[in-house]
This record gives C-alpha cells, structure tokens and sequence, in this order.
C-alpha cells in the first residue's frame, strides 16, 4: 500500500517522456517473460530498493507486469495506458520506508543477486 507521500508524487497513467532507457536486461533469465521487466516487484518502495541498487537508474515504472528501472529521470513524462504509475527521480528521493516495511525479508533480492542480474558481474 502506498503511502501519502508516494501517493502525491506518482504520476498515473503516465511514462518517461521519449523512453525509459531501460536499466534492466536480463529478466528472462530469472523466469520473467520480458528482460526490462522485474516480474516479482510489484510494491512501489520494493521497486524504489531494486533501483537503489542498479548503476544509472533514475525513476521506476510500475505496472500490472511488474518494476521497470528507467535512466530517464521521468521529471518530463507522457500519457501511458491504465495500470501504467511511473515515479521520477525526485519522487524516489523522497520515499521513506513504509512503517511495516523490513529490510531484508525480500526473497527477490536474494535470488537476484545469486542469479545475475547484468550489474557488470561476469554471468557466464
């Protein structure tokens, strides 16, 4: 559930203007039908750690599909289907964490990092 402050800064309906530069690229390998997308993410401040933790990530793009990481700072955005919430730089620097969020119970985390996830670490 969001809270307040991720509420006043999401921008529903709306995507990174010109493109999202995607961070992600190796998703299918951990099972996700597409590589730009974290298929097991769908909380907002879940999504805001994962971006934390990619070099160059800049804003987040939520949707029915799962997190997307843009190097685009969505500051400038565009219309987006329903479902689409994308969340700029300046809305992920604000984020706290939620009251009953605790760090590390995410199993995602953990079998991200066992998996790869194209940070530059040599996958094979």
């Amino acid at each position: 559930v969001a809270t307040a402050a991720f509420q006043e800064c999401q921008q529903v309906e709306k995507f990174p203007a010109s493109e999202c530069g995607d961070v992600l690229s190796v998703e299918r390998k951990r099972g996700c039908p597409q590589d730009i997308i974290a298929c097991d993410v769908f909380d907002e401040y879940d999504c805001k750690v994962l971006c934390d933790k990619h070099y160059g990530c800049r804003s987040t793009v939520l949707s029915a599909f799962g997190c997307r990481l843009c190097r685009n700072n969505a500051e400038r955005v565009q219309d987006a289907p329903l479902g689409i919430v994308t969340y700029s730089e300046a809305c992920l620097l604000s984020m706290m964490p939620p009251k009953d969020h605790r760090a590390g119970e995410n199993e995602w985390t953990i079998g991200r990092e066992l998996s790869g996830d194209g940070d530059g670490a040599d996958d094979g």
